[in-house]
């Protein structure tokens, strides 16, 4: 639930790049550089960003690469807090999208 409600209800989808060894960059508001093992977050209308990637994320972005998924959008969330006077923002979310291809659906005849 709590997943769902960050991510999805309160967040902003942006276009995304994955450099996995030396593609050229594109300038998308996301841009994933696995080389590096950083994910740079600009064009938002804020001073641009980077997120270091642990060595479990890397290895979860390759494995759904090598599942044939391609990524395709990135959401950024940020958590909201309501407090009784004013709200406060709390925790900095990323989802990265991923898209697999799958073979077509054929219809069974009864």
């Amino acid at each position: 639930m709590f997943w769902r409600d960050v991510v999805f209800h309160r967040s902003i989808p942006l276009n995304i790049q994955l450099r996995i060894e030396d593609e050229r960059d594109t300038n998308k508001a996301v841009f994933v550089d696995l080389k590096s093992g950083v994910l740079r977050v600009r064009k938002l209308g804020i001073l641009p960003f980077v997120v270091k990637l642990k060595k479990s994320d890397i290895a979860w972005i390759r494995r759904r690469l090598e599942e044939g998924a391609n990524l395709k959008l990135a959401f950024l969330g940020v958590e909201k807090r309501d407090d009784k006077e004013d709200p406060t923002y709390g925790n900095l979310y990323i989802a990265l999208m991923f898209h697999i291809a799958r073979g077509e659906i054929k219809q069974r005849r009864s």
